[in-house]
């Protein structure tokens, strides 16, 4: 995907140009894993800019659809990133 390679890169505001992009398009086709993956990787980029808050509304609403379709791996990632975010989890 174009966002992880500018997440690599350390540019994280076009990463997250690049997912808001395919966040759209997936939605639209119903693609529910890679519409989550570009959620959660969206948060990761807020966060590593020190945007908290705007990471942790994508956090919020990408963590109840990793549980629906139980991508574990995922879940963990999203509950570090809430923690590194400094926020409470139920």
């Amino acid at each position: 995907m174009l966002g992880d390679s500018h997440s690599v890169l350390g540019r994280h505001s076009e990463a997250i140009e690049a997912y808001r992009h395919a966040v759209a398009d997936l939605h639209a086709q119903e693609t529910e894993h890679a519409y989550v993956h570009c959620l959660l990787k969206i948060a990761i980029c807020y966060r590593a800019l020190g945007k908290k808050s705007h990471a942790v509304r994508y956090l919020q609403a990408c963590l109840p659809l990793i549980r629906e379709l139980r991508l574990a791996g995922y879940e963990e990632t999203a509950l570090r990133e809430l923690a590194a975010c400094e926020v409470a989890v139920s």
